[in-house]
């Protein structure tokens, strides 16, 4: 038998022995590119292992996707495959990508000019030199704000290039397309964001649509990644 067919036939009982899902439905193309069936074993190794805070391992129908996403160096923090009992009822993936020093730095100015501005805000009137330091301070605040927000787009942009190119030749609901908050890295369906509004039955209804367009959304990712070489960029337009 040769070399890659063990590699494969290992990678489907680390998954579970599923006989469906979308690894399994490049077979053909991981077999001709057996580095990188090997590089997607590895990393499916290690997504076994990973706990959350109540010690469960990721659910199996968001394994995948955290996989490959890890894969493309998108690394991910936390994920779910999506529950109406409890949590979320729509798949999401968080992301860690932001440099957690810039960050913090950017962050510890706006709790400082924060603080600057407390005692303006409950003046009535204010001087000429109060209302001119009100303002500079306030700019301030603003500058570093911003800032804040432009660190983490600029981390989270790799994964909007990829959802642009995703979608611009698949038609998709505006309900279950794909959605990146761009401040705190999560991806998730749109039409999540309204379950406090729907029947038991909907949700149900809801969230094996939002799982098949995640699911949708991973076999493109898996093209990109037998796509491209190592050197190579995806997310790029």
């Amino acid at each position: 038998m040769p070399k890659w067919k063990f590699l494969f036939i290992a990678v489907a009982l680390l998954l579970g022995n599923q006989s469906h899902g979308s690894f399994a439905d490049f077979e053909k193309e991981f077999s001709e590119q057996p580095e990188k069936l090997v590089s997607w074993n590895e990393m499916a190794s290690e997504v076994d292992r990973w706990r959350d805070g109540l010690g469960k391992p990721i659910d199996s129908g968001i394994k995948e996707t955290v996989i490959i996403l890890n894969l493309l160096d998108l690394k991910t923090r936390q994920s779910c495959e999506g529950h109406t009992d409890w949590g979320c009822p729509f798949p999401w993936v968080d992301f860690d990508l932001v440099d957690a020093e810039s960050l913090k730095e950017v962050s510890d100015k706006i709790a400082e000019y924060s603080e600057k501005v407390k005692p303006f805000a409950d003046l009535k009137k204010f001087s000429l030199e109060e209302w001119e330091e009100r303002e500079s301070l306030y700019a301030k605040l603003w500058e570093y704000r911003n800032l804040r927000d432009k660190i983490r787009q600029e981390a989270y942009l790799p994964i909007h290039g990829l959802l642009e190119n995703f979608y611009r030749t698949r038609s998709a609901s505006y309900e279950n397309e794909i959605f990146l908050e761009p401040l705190y890295g999560r991806i998730f369906s749109f039409g999540g964001q309204w379950e406090h509004v729907r029947s038991d039955l909907e949700k149900e209804q809801k969230l094996q649509e939002y799982r098949e367009e995640m699911q949708t959304f991973t076999d493109f990712l898996i093209e990109e990644f037998l796509k491209y070489t190592e050197s190579g960029k995806v997310g790029s337009n």
